[in-house]
């Protein structure tokens, strides 16, 4: 679509000046009517101007380039017994690489020997180095502090956690907010009106004056207007702010996917967040087993003295290749204790209920009541041992061999440590906090209550937890929904943001408006915090380019603006606007001030 813009007022100004100094040039000289000074002195700062614009919003992504740079040059892998030193370029997946203290970790991978604390602060925003022992992951880009590491590299190339990072804020630079849609929109029908303004200009000058000067007399003004109210300042003042603002999220562990998501996320005033995983730990612990009947279902299994344990081994036989939190902690809870898990056939799992799964000649079912019930199971006379497991806060999960109970799982999963800290912060910015969750009622509210959370949906399966964001933006707020980008990957996008927290393997989620590299609900907060800091600057920024406009304009519709000195005036609001956003780089998050995480 053809619209007017900040080039149609200086080709318009300049030009009318430059074709009246011609029409004076030819066949006779007239040197009062004469111009070309000005019309060449106003294109001279507008390019002078156009530079200091390039060389300040050329800043604002500093923060890219210097994340660009953190990967070494050379690599010292690990072969036939020696170390050689190779290009970073030449590394490939599951090359053993060795970095000394002091060293950059080249790529992602994941620690085989040693320990030591690694400085992730320039891709994580985290402020402490993070100690790394084997099986741990580390970071390409980041610094090695203390001991040798031996590591094996599992992402290279565009595949890291950095080329990533990097790529999703570059994309989202180029991706206009709202607010800059509408500026746009302004600034098109702005320009009509100024020029109408100029024509204005002219036709009162050229009324109120006489003599043989009255046209030239008559166009400077109108030139005048035509360059001072130029309103390339007000382009300017989203996008330089928006840049700044993408570039210190990503400094601070937080990948705004758009600028419309950093817009929208200051003006939440609900946050959901998804229970396990995302509040909790996402590693519950196996704390009791009831054994209510031991079925004769195997030799080996009868052979074990204990009864809870043969409870144990059962769920761990229908359990053994599911996925989910829970069964990976039963899993995890018979190996501790030497139990042997064996191959079950006819497995099938059951989003949010739980696993079915066949041994020999008998059925397994492990799951909750609501599994059970859909089985056509009574699990009446478990319901007081389930209700005490529920009243701590941990989750019982019931295990039947031919459609009768024979034993009771208990799980607890806890709180993150600094949740209660995040959630607090969040409240003090007035924002509700839900808790959205697949487990029962009552441990849900033990969890919520020991986090202070008052509102909790519990009991909603991972399919219906869209209908749960629709309901709740139905009560007219924005919603942003915090959750791991998985399991919760509908309701991430349904919400109004969706924030996808995780440890930066899953930095690439398509789920998430926003994506936090660490696993830390401290960065939610900080993420608010950026986004209304940008808000506020590019709110200070078009205030600052209109008043600049209403008030020069009328100075130079009355003839006290010569048009070189409009376009000097001009170029330094667009400098001045820029460098207003450069300000931001000089700021961080409070929640980042106060927060040490150890």
């Amino acid at each position: 679509m053809k619209s007017a813009n900040m080039d149609t007022l200086v080709v318009t100004g300049t030009t009318a000046a430059y074709l009246f100094s011609v029409y004076n040039t030819f066949p006779t000289i007239s040197w009062h009517n004469i111009y070309y000074d000005a019309a060449a002195v106003v294109i001279t700062f507008i390019i002078l101007g156009k530079y200091l614009e390039n060389k300040t919003k050329g800043k604002t992504s500093s923060i890219i380039k210097k994340m660009l740079e953190l990967q070494p040059k050379m690599a010292r892998i690990r072969k036939d017994g020696n170390e050689i030193e190779i290009s970073i370029e030449l590394i490939k997946t599951g090359d053993i690489i060795v970095v000394r203290p002091g060293e950059k970790i080249p790529v992602d991978s994941i620690v085989l020997e040693g320990s030591s604390a690694v400085d992730e602060s320039m891709v994580t925003g985290e402020s402490m180095p993070v100690s790394k022992k084997p099986n741990d992951i580390v970071i390409g880009g980041t610094v090695n502090k203390e001991g040798v590491l031996v590591i094996k590299a599992t992402k290279v190339g565009s595949d890291t956690i950095l080329s990533q990072i990097v790529k999703l804020v570059e994309d989202a630079m180029g991706r206009k907010p709202p607010i800059q849609r509408l500026v746009d929109k302004v600034a098109g029908y702005f320009a009509f009106i100024v020029i109408a303004i100029a024509v204005t200009t002219f036709m009162v000058w050229y009324v109120a004056t006489t003599g043989e000067h009255r046209i030239a007399t008559s166009l400077i003004p109108a030139v005048a207007v035509l360059v001072i109210a130029c309103p390339c300042a007000l382009g300017l003042a989203t996008p330089t702010a928006v840049m700044v603002g993408m570039s210190k999220g990503a400094q601070n562990g937080v990948v705004f996917k758009s600028g419309e998501a950093l817009e929208m996320l200051g003006k939440i005033k609900v946050a959901v967040f998804d229970k396990t995983g995302t509040l909790t730990q996402g590693t519950p612990q196996v704390t009791d087993v009831i054994a209510i009947k031991i079925p004769h279902i195997d030799d080996k299994l009868d052979n074990l003295n204990n009864k809870e344990n043969k409870i144990l081994e059962i769920a761990a036989i229908a359990e053994k290749n599911s996925e989910h939190p829970l069964a990976k902690a039963i899993i995890k809870k018979a190996k501790e204790i030497n139990l042997t898990i064996r191959d079950s056939t006819e497995f099938i799992a059951t989003p949010g209920k739980g696993a079915t799964a066949a041994y020999k000649n008998y059925n397994i079912i492990v799951g909750n009541q609501n599994q059970m019930k859909d089985e056509g199971i009574d699990t009446k006379a478990v319901e007081e041992s389930i209700l005490q497991l529920q009243k701590g806060g941990k989750t019982a999960v019931l295990v039947s061999v031919d459609k009768e109970i024979v034993g009771i799982i208990g799980l607890l999963d806890t709180p993150k440590a600094g949740a209660k800290d995040a959630l607090a912060k969040l409240k003090s910015k007035g924002i509700e906090i839900v808790m959205l969750t697949g487990d029962n009622e009552r441990a849900a509210s033990a969890i919520a209550k020991d986090l202070a959370i008052d509102r909790v949906i519990a009991e909603v399966m991972p399919s219906d937890k869209v209908e749960v964001i629709k309901k709740l933006q139905q009560e007219g707020k924005k919603i942003a929904m915090i959750g791991d980008g998985i399991n919760d990957a509908a309701a991430l996008t349904q919400a109004d943001i969706g924030i996808a927290i995780g440890s930066g393997a899953d930095i690439a989620l398509e789920a998430g408006k926003v994506v936090l590299i660490r696993d830390d609900l401290i960065d939610v907060v900080a993420a608010i915090e950026i986004s209304k800091k940008t808000v506020n600057k590019i709110r200070q920024n078009l205030f600052y380019a209109f008043v600049y406009n209403a008030v020069l304009i009328p100075i130079a519709a009355m003839g006290f603006l010569y048009p070189a000195l409009a376009g000097l005036a001009m170029a330094a609001s667009s400098v001045s606007v820029t460098s207003s956003s450069l300000l931001l780089k000089r700021w961080n998050p409070s929640s980042k001030k106060t927060i040490l995480h150890l």
